[in-house]
């Protein structure tokens, strides 16, 4: 009992140290409490926020500070929505397309590359595809199960002539469209041996008689280059060349999709030309142009020769097709083109667009802006981004995985994945509109270029009677047995110039800036609030400096209860 009653007597000290240290505790948060309330008195005393004072106005009924604490907790609301609006226009609306107040000179931009394609696929005097249709389908002696049979093609044993004059058609008869709508023999692919089977029966630049560049007469051959285009066999001038346009490394190298070699200088895709004063304009490619009103840039006189048109390879359409399209972008055909028509001068007088696109964009995703800059996008087949390459890139994509194979002009891996005639239907279904292609190319984004020159042409059309002149200057010679010379060729010809000597860009710019962020925002709590920087200083200041200060004094004044009254 001795040592029970010890330890009770034990006990009673440390009930009453706890109880002390609870109240004193309790003493100091109803404190710190306290002191929380008179700092922030003394806070809306003296801040410079509009109203605040008068919600802890003693001197106050408790109606007024209640009206006055609704009316300032309604002008925050109404102010931080207004800034939510304004935020959600900076992230969702950042950019505005305007007009430049500066007149740019043509000289600043590239002259067009102009891509002809002539409407004669084949030569008929080269390969009668007539005749050849007629032979295959028409005398019906000639089994044609035995191109279906590939194994046999195969074998040691060398083809027919008659399988190599079959094999030629269906190689041709990927430029000129059947009569009919049969259904062909042979593979569904092709190689090489049928791009160049295309090569040796399209025309060639034996077409193109006469060319001029500033008036001055040029070797038509040294100008234009061939192409392969969804129209078959064109000539391009003033495009880059291919090894600067291609990544040759991941695209067949058997046959040539552009045979230009011409590599640029002077020019840079980003930077543009180089201005200074000791450079030659007329040595830097590609080309650009000068505005003139005494003539045109290109001149091109073609002669096309009338045994040449074939009876069934596209006889609908006669004369030549234009396309003008950026130097860096692959030459190909597209909806957009100018007709060059026999007996006629086309005079193309072109317009130029320009985009440029602030480099401040450049911290903003490509979907907000719409627009790549140049070394923002990689593209498999193409070393330049422009959103033609991306295209026919993704076409090209696109045509393979729904048919196994490549039109011959798509850029592609593999020169043995070439579309047959037989493939035809499938190409067309997967070049038509439909919700699967625009899912492919939305997922392909081939967005326009950031920095952009796209070219717009008027054309202007007279009559072209170069025969009667030529067969009037022989007889003036007295050499009168011409006129079936000339009478055998049909004559067109093709000017082109500059419609303006300048023209007003287009600027992608921002709309709000960092800058004008914090200006619609600062306007906004200066008008709701009557907030500023030293608004926001007076916060920072009272709640962290004043407010350790005032805590560091009260526990001083609590250890030392005497110092407070001094």
């Amino acid at each position: 009992m001795r040592d029970t009653g010890v330890d009770a007597s034990l006990q009673i000290p440390d009930n009453r140290n706890e109880n002390q240290s609870s109240s004193i505790r309790k003493r100091s948060r109803a404190r710190r409490k306290a002191l929380m309330r008179h700092l922030y008195s003394e806070y809306t005393k003296n801040t410079s926020l509009h109203c605040l004072k008068y919600t802890t106005e003693k001197s106050f009924h408790p109606i007024e500070r209640i009206f006055w604490t609704v009316t300032f907790s309604l002008s925050l609301g109404m102010c931080l929505w207004l800034i939510h609006n304004v935020w959600y226009k900076w992230q969702t609306s950042p950019v505005i397309v305007s007009f430049s107040e500066k007149i740019v000179h043509v000289e600043m931009v590239p002259f067009p590359s102009l891509t002809i394609c002539p409407q004669i696929k084949t030569k008929a005097t080269v390969y009668n595809y007539t005749k050849q249709f007629k032979k295959h389908f028409l005398d019906f002696d000639i089994d044609l199960s035995d191109l279906n049979n590939t194994e046999s093609n195969s074998n040691d044993t060398a083809p027919s002539k008659t399988d190599e004059d079959l094999k030629t058609f269906l190689d041709v008869s990927l430029i000129c469209p059947l009569p009919f709508d049969l259904e062909l023999p042979g593979p569904n692919i092709t190689n090489v041996s049928s791009i160049h089977t295309i090569l040796n029966v399209s025309p060639d630049l034996d077409y193109f008689k006469e060319c001029y560049w500033f008036g001055v007469k040029k070797e038509c051959t040294d100008m234009f280059t061939r192409v392969l285009t969804d129209e078959g066999v064109c000539f391009n001038f003033n495009g880059l060349a291919a090894e600067e346009i291609f990544r040759m490394e991941n695209v067949q190298r058997d046959y040539n999709y552009s045979e230009i070699e011409k590599k640029m200088s002077g020019w840079d895709f980003i930077t543009g030309y180089d201005n200074s004063d000791d450079v030659d304009y007329m040595k830097q490619y590609p080309y650009r142009g000068q505005y003139s009103r005494t003539r045109p840039y290109l001149e091109v006189v073609l002669m096309t020769p009338k045994e040449d048109y074939d009876e069934c390879c596209n006889v609908i359409n006669k004369g030549y097709k234009v396309y003008a399209q950026h130097p860096a972008s692959h030459p190909q055909s597209s909806v957009y083109s100018y007709a060059l028509l026999p007996g006629q001068l086309s005079a193309m007088a072109l317009k130029v667009n320009m985009m440029n696109t602030s480099e401040k964009l450049l911290n903003y995703d490509s979907d907000i802006r719409q627009c790549f800059f140049s070394s923002e996008k990689y593209l498999r087949y193409f070393k330049l981004y422009t959103s033609s390459n991306c295209l026919l890139e993704c076409m090209s994509n696109y045509t393979y995985e729904m048919c196994h194979c490549v039109s011959f002009h798509m850029p592609h891996t593999d020169s043995r994945s070439i579309c047959t005639a037989q493939k035809t239907d499938c190409i067309r279904q997967a070049e038509d509109s439909n919700r699967k292609l625009m899912e492919y190319i939305e997922e392909c984004d081939c967005l326009p270029n950031c920095n952009s020159i796209t070219y717009e042409a008027e054309i202007l059309k007279t009559e072209f009677n170069l025969e009667k002149r030529e067969i009037n200057l022989f007889k003036m010679t007295g050499i009168d047995d011409v006129a079936d010379f000339f009478s055998s060729y049909e004559y067109s010809k093709l000017q082109v110039y500059y419609r303006d000597s300048g023209f007003v860009t287009i600027t992608r710019s921002e709309l709000f800036g960092i800058t004008d962020f914090l200006a619609n925002i600062g306007g906004l709590l200066g008008l709701f609030l009557g907030f500023s920087f030293l608004s926001l200083v007076e916060i920072v200041y009272f709640f962290s400096i004043r407010l350790g200060f005032t805590y560091q004094k009260d526990i001083k004044n609590e250890k030392n209860p005497g110092s407070q009254a001094t």
